[in-house]
C-alpha cells in the first residue's frame, strides 16, 4: 500500500499529465461516494467515471480501492492545512483549536464523502494509517509547539507527544461520528472537550482561564453525550 501524494507541484509535462490523471481519478471517486456510497466505489467504476483505463489506475494506485481512499484523505489534510493558513492566526492555542473546528466544519459540508471515508480509514491497520496519522498529528504538533514557545503551555511534554494525544481523542470522536453515533455538534463537543482537558494540565495564566471557560461551556453538551452512552 502506498499513498499517492498530490500536494507537490509537478515540474515537467509528464508529471503534470500524471497529476492530472490522479486528480481525475480522485474527483471521480468523490462523485461515486456521493452518489453510490462505498459499495459503488471500485477501481473499474472509478476508471469508467474518470475516462481512464483500469490498468492506468492500478499504475497510480497499486493498492486498489484502499489506496484511492487514503489519497482522498491525504488530500483532505492538505486542503485543511491551506484553510488554516488562510485564517492567519498567530495564537498557538487558537490554531490548535481551529484544527479541530475547521476540519469538522469541512466534514459537515462534505458529509456524504467524509463519513464513509473516515469510517474506512479508521478501520485499517497501523501501517496503512501511519502516514496519514503523522500528517494529521503535525498540524497539532506545530500549533502546540508555538503555544509552548509563546509561554501559553508549559514545555514539559514534547509537542509531538501532545499532538499525538490530541489526535487520538479527535479520532475517537471522529470514528463515532462516522458510525452515526454522534451528530456534528456531538463530534465537535467531544473533540473540543478532550482537547481542552488535555491542554489544561499544561496551561499557564490566561490560557488556563480560557480552557476552563471552554470546558464549562461544553459541559451541558458533554453531559448529554455521557448520559446517552450510559443508556444504550
Amino acid at each position: 500500500m502506498s499513498i499517492v501524494d498530490t500536494s507537490s507541484a509537478p515540474t515537467t509535462g509528464r508529471e503534470r499529465a500524471k497529476q492530472a490523471r490522479i486528480q481525475r481519478a480522485l474527483d471521480a471517486a468523490r462523485s461515486i461516494l456521493r452518489r453510490e456510497g462505498v459499495e459503488g466505489l471500485q477501481i473499474r467504476s472509478i476508471a469508467d467515471e474518470a475516462g481512464l483505463a483500469v490498468r492506468t489506475l492500478y499504475n497510480q494506485f497499486s493498492g486498489g480501492k484502499l489506496d484511492v481512499l487514503m489519497a482522498l484523505m491525504s488530500q483532505e489534510l492538505d486542503d485543511l492545512a491551506q484553510a488554516l493558513e488562510q485564517l492567519h492566526l498567530d495564537d498557538g492555542i487558537e490554531i490548535s483549536r481551529a484544527v479541530i473546528t475547521v476540519s469538522i466544519d469541512r466534514f459537515r459540508k462534505s458529509e456524504d464523502v467524509m463519513r464513509p471515508l473516515m469510517s474506512l480509514t479508521y478501520g485499517t491497520t497501523d501501517e496503512q494509517t501511519a502516514y496519514l496519522g503523522n500528517k494529521a498529528r503535525q498540524l497539532q504538533e506545530r500549533a502546540v509547539a508555538k503555544a509552548m514557545e509563546d509561554g501559553q503551555l508549559r514545555a514539559i511534554m514534547p509537542p509531538r507527544v501532545l499532538g499525538h494525544f490530541i489526535l487520538d481523542a479527535y479520532a475517537n470522536a471522529g470514528h463515532r461520528w462516522a458510525r452515526g453515533a454522534l451528530d456534528h455538534e456531538g463530534f465537535e463537543a467531544q473533540a473540543l472537550n478532550a482537547w481542552a482537558c488535555l491542554l489544561l494540565g499544561l496551561a499557564e495564566g490566561d490560557t488556563r482561564t480560557r480552557l476552563e471557560a471552554e470546558i464549562a461551556a461544553l459541559a451541558p453538551r458533554v453531559e448529554q453525550l455521557v448520559d446517552r452512552r450510559r443508556n444504550i
